[in-house]
């Protein structure tokens, strides 16, 4: 038997001068957040496996972001093998930089913000958490 869950959880970090991410500009700072950001995820099982699929509202998704989100799935009791989870991005450019261990990705930025990387993390591991406790049967079809 199938089952489904659905969860969606806030993903918005709002830190006084964080550089929006991926404009390559060091002066395109946020002063606030005008609309919040979240993580959407389903999540399907059958008799024997578990998938889960996370869309979140961000530029891309850092390996440092995905080692958190699993070790905050960890600590609230949740299963789920690594290779069971795919955490993918919209591509948002509009969400905050500073999240990952890569330099590259922080010189924008001038540096790791540990609150902005956490505050993601928490979000994203919330909507997993929200589908795997939702899961109830379910039909699939594809047309």
């Amino acid at each position: 038997m199938l089952r489904a869950g659905f969860g969606k959880a806030d993903i918005t970090v709002f830190e006084p001068g964080v550089v929006l991410l991926g404009w390559a500009e060091p002066d395109n700072a946020s002063n606030g957040a005008g609309d919040d950001l979240a993580c959407r995820a389903v999540a399907l099982q059958d008799d024997d496996h578990v998938l889960v699929y996370a869309c979140a509202e961000l530029a891309f998704i850092t390996t440092s972001l995905r080692d958190r989100v699993m070790d905050l799935l960890e600590l609230a009791g949740a299963t789920l093998a690594s290779s069971a989870l795919m955490l993918t991005a919209t591509h948002n450019h509009s969400g905050p930089s500073g999240y990952s261990h890569r330099l590259m990705y922080n010189l924008l930025e001038q540096g790791f913000r540990p609150r902005v990387l956490d505050g993601l993390a928490e979000g994203i591991a919330a909507s997993v958490m929200q589908a795997l406790a939702a899961l109830e049967p379910a039909v699939v079809e594809v047309s």
